[in-house]
């Protein structure tokens, strides 16, 4: 997961990074499609495992945790179930 995180482009890393950031902060509820509409769509897209490895690291360190599963409204993604983050208190 490192090497994708290093390897994705430096504008859509950063957009990403941001987009999470402003979600935990905002203390709602948030799920990787949230974080996707908040990146610009005119970016180079990134690798599909990067958004999933910025949010694993943010838990690893305990900045955010799990609350529940949904499924996913993008129909490419055929319904998977994804988890829904907040904030750690």
């Amino acid at each position: 997961m490192a090497r994708v995180v290093a390897n994705a482009p430096t504008d859509y890393r950063a957009a990403a990074i941001d987009a999470i950031d402003s979600l935990v902060e905002a203390g709602d509820p948030f799920t990787v499609e949230d974080i996707a509409a908040r990146i610009p769509s005119e970016l180079p897209p990134a690798h599909p495992n990067l958004l999933p490895a910025l949010i694993g690291a943010r838990a690893r360190n305990g900045l955010i945790v799990p609350m529940g599963r949904y499924r996913t409204t993008r129909r490419s993604r055929h319904s998977s179930k994804n988890t829904v983050w907040r904030a750690s208190a």
